[in-house]
This record gives C-alpha cells, sequence and structure tokens, in this order.
C-alpha cells in the first residue's frame, strides 16, 4: 500500500507557516512508520512544498487550474480519482492527521478504507431536507433517507483496493460538485457554512455511492460518539485535528513539536 497527501492550492487553506508545519508533522510520521510518502499538488504549490521529504511530488492537480468551486475537497476527490486509475492499493490522509504508530494490519488489507461515521451533532453541515427538495441536479443523491444514522463518513483517511468502485464514485462526486446546474445551489450552501458543500459533495457522497453500489466501507475508528471515537483514537496512536488546526494554542504545539523533532 502506498501512502498519499494532496494539496490543491485553489482549497480553503491557504499556504503559511502552520500548514508548512502540519505537512513536516505528517510526512514525517508516515515515512517514520512507512517508509514512503508521496504528495499529488498543483505547480503552483509544488514551489512551496518542494522542500519538503516526500518521496516524490506530482502535479496532476494542475487540471484543477481554472476551476474555482465552494468544493474545497475537490482537490482530494481529482487525487483519488487519480489513484484509482492507478490500480495500486493507497490510503490518502489528510494533511493534519498523524499516524504515532502503526495503523491495524487488517484495517489496510480492506478493500474501502476511511476515518469514522460522522457523529449525530455533525447533521448540520449535510442540510438533507434542503438537498431533496433544491437540488437540481442530484446524481447519486437521489433517494436520500434523512432518517438513517450514520449517513456520512469523515475522510481523514480514504483509500484501500476496489479500485474499480472508487473511480466511479470520484467521478461521479466530481461531476455533482462541478454541474453548472448545481451552483446556485451550492452558493446558497456556502453561506449557511463554508464546510456544507465539501462535506456534501465527498463525505455524504461516498455514503450515497456506496448505498448504491452496495459496498461496505470500512471504518478505522468504529464508535460513533465523540468521546468514544476520541478514547479509540488516542488508543490507536491517530490524530485527526481538524478545526483544531487552526486554533493559536495548537498551532503553538505543532510548531513545538516540529523544532523537537528538528524537521
Amino acid at each position: 500500500m502506498k501512502f498519499y497527501l494532496s494539496y490543491w492550492s485553489g482549497g480553503y487553506s491557504e499556504m503559511n507557516k502552520n500548514l508548512i508545519n502540519l505537512f513536516k508533522l505528517s510526512v514525517y510520521n508516515i515515512k517514520k512508520h512507512y517508509g514512503d510518502c508521496y504528495l499529488i499538488t498543483d505547480s503552483k504549490s509544488k514551489l512551496n512544498l518542494n522542500f519538503l521529504k516526500f518521496t516524490s511530488i506530482t502535479t496532476e492537480l494542475d487540471i484543477l487550474n481554472e476551476i474555482n468551486s465552494h468544493n474545497w475537497a475537490l482537490g482530494k476527490l481529482y487525487s483519488y480519482l487519480f489513484l484509482s486509475q492507478k490500480k495500486e492499493s493507497f490510503l490518502h490522509l489528510d494533511y493534519d492527521v498523524f499516524l504515532w504508530k502503526d495503523l491495524p494490519k487488517n484495517f489496510l488489507k480492506e478493500s474501502i478504507l476511511v476515518q469514522q461515521k460522522e457523529r449525530d451533532d455533525q447533521k448540520k453541515y449535510y442540510n438533507l431536507d434542503i438537498i431533496a427538495s433544491e437540488c437540481p441536479k442530484k446524481y447519486l443523491m437521489e433517494n436520500i433517507n434523512q432518517n438513517e444514522f450514520p449517513f456520512a463518513y469523515n475522510m481523514g483517511v480514504f483509500g484501500g483496493s476496489d479500485f474499480n468502485f472508487i473511480e466511479t464514485y470520484s467521478k461521479s462526486a466530481i461531476d455533482f460538485s462541478l454541474d453548472k446546474e448545481n451552483q446556485l445551489f451550492f452558493n446558497k450552501l456556502n453561506k449557511i457554512s463554508h464546510s456544507c458543500v465539501p462535506v456534501i459533495c465527498e463525505q455524504l457522497y461516498l455514503k450515497q455511492a456506496s448505498n448504491y453500489y452496495k459496498k461496505n466501507i470500512t471504518c478505522l475508528i468504529e464508535s460513533t460518539t465523540e468521546r468514544e471515537q476520541d478514547i479509540e483514537a488516542t488508543t490507536m496512536g491517530y490524530t485527526h485535528l481538524q478545526d483544531l488546526k487552526n486554533q493559536e494554542t495548537m498551532i503553538k504545539k505543532i510548531q513545538s513539536r516540529v523544532d523537537q523533532l528538528n524537521l
């Protein structure tokens, strides 16, 4: 299995010292446990990330150079698509994911991998009723079960070896994201929260795709409550900072760890 990070310069997080530090620490931990770590990005970002100790850096995300979208997860979706077409088992990690220990070997053998099922308190980002009533071109978003829980996946990690499904899901999610008829709808969602469009287009869309194609998704973290998920993640030596990465206290902690490791 190969381990990948990605970064699209058109996404939500601007290149700054904290982002560089997150990459440094993430790459360090992946290479410590698995030897290699690869980056998929665009030419603009490669100039800023080229000094980091990736095994290789490629610029497939130049395909997004002319794209302006509220879906800042588009870089991830295109990365999934490119990786599925390589026909090599892979795991894509967000750059604010840190592996302090090896991941469970049995987990890495599964065909479709994610971090965990979203908790009930995350429903505020999904707006299922609005999708059902107002989204013009739904693609695989038809027949959403608003009472189903869990209804989406946190994709701090994503990958596996079911290349046909991952390719089909990625292509459809990209088409859904870029469909011209959906852009006014996405504008409305973005005003509710900047997180709505990407989590719908990436995380909820994976749930819908797995339902449609009757695919089983394996979660790294199996608990569903916040406290239990935190305990399980800590026990296995897994950290996904998410919104915490932009808090001043966490920025200082990351800087301290980077300095301690002389990265």
